[in-house]
């Protein structure tokens, strides 16, 4: 029986139009009403998930920032924390203007980049907030974000080379990874979703045997590698998928809904 369930947000709990369905929120009420701690493990700030925390009534820790910030919802306490040291993030922003992608810094629920482009045009449709404008970007690396972000909207090439420069020039000084399409994702090395959720559980005493992993993307990989199953979206990467135990429907076709009443609520 599973304690625990960690679902990622954007392409897992939230649908293509990054709604959440009335038949997932059923089934996350139905999962907690019987004592199964529900966990967003997203890349967003805490703040831009609250509205979905206080729909669902969540009182687990919630981990967000890719794992760089874990919450308490009930206290409004951080309970851990990992920020982008500043050499590093200095240097990945001075790779990106090279590389010519559009940079942005986010952390303490504010979110800075050094222009409004298509970039962000993008970046807004998953309902991340309106960035603010800093013509010098590494003015908001004090104090410390928890994440810096690298897009290249439909620029494939440029995408695919960025994000092999950028894990070739950090390594060692930030973890780079892709998440959403289009997403270079930078964090503290010791930050990820299957870091955080560690600590969740130690938080909780549960046992990784009793955790239920559900995503779609690269930065989820972590938390598969933790959880005692791993459940890959349809919708999601092929390589993603072979690194779950199974595939569940998309995240259009209530996915989420599917997998808890087949594995938890059954």
């Amino acid at each position: 029986m599973f304690k625990l369930v960690a679902l990622d947000v954007d392409g897992t709990l939230l649908n293509s139009h990054h709604e959440l369905t009335p038949a997932v929120a059923q089934a996350i009420r139905e999962a907690q009403a019987l004592g199964i701690h529900i966990v967003l493990a997203t890349g967003k700030q805490y703040s831009a998930i609250m509205p979905l925390i206080e729909q669902l009534e969540l009182t687990a820790p919630q981990i967000t920032s890719h794992g760089a910030l874990v919450t308490d919802p009930v206290q409004n306490v951080m309970l851990h924390q990992q920020c982008i040291p500043l050499e590093p993030g200095r240097k990945a922003i001075a790779l990106g203007a090279e590389l010519g992608v559009t940079m942005v810094i986010a952390g303490h629920g504010k979110t800075f980049a050094a222009a409004h482009n298509a970039d962000i045009d993008y970046m807004l449709t998953y309902g991340d907030p309106v960035p603010q404008i800093l013509s010098d970007l590494t003015l908001a690396l004090e104090p410390a974000p928890t994440h810096l972000m690298a897009l290249a909207y439909k620029r494939d090439a440029l995408y695919a080379e960025a994000y092999q420069r950028f894990k070739t020039e950090l390594d060692g000084q930030l973890s780079v990874s892709l998440s959403s399409p289009y997403y270079v994702e930078f964090l503290h090395p010791q930050a990820s979703k299957g870091l955080a959720l560690a600590a969740v559980c130690g938080q909780l005493d549960i046992d990784r045997e009793y955790v239920l992993a559900v995503g779609d993307s690269f930065n989820d990989l972590s938390m598969f590698e933790f959880a005692g199953m791993a459940v890959a979206m349809d919708n999601a990467h092929s390589d993603v998928k072979k690194h779950a135990n199974i595939v569940a429907p998309s995240n259009n076709d209530d996915g989420v809904a599917h997998m808890l009443r087949q594995f938890v609520l059954g």
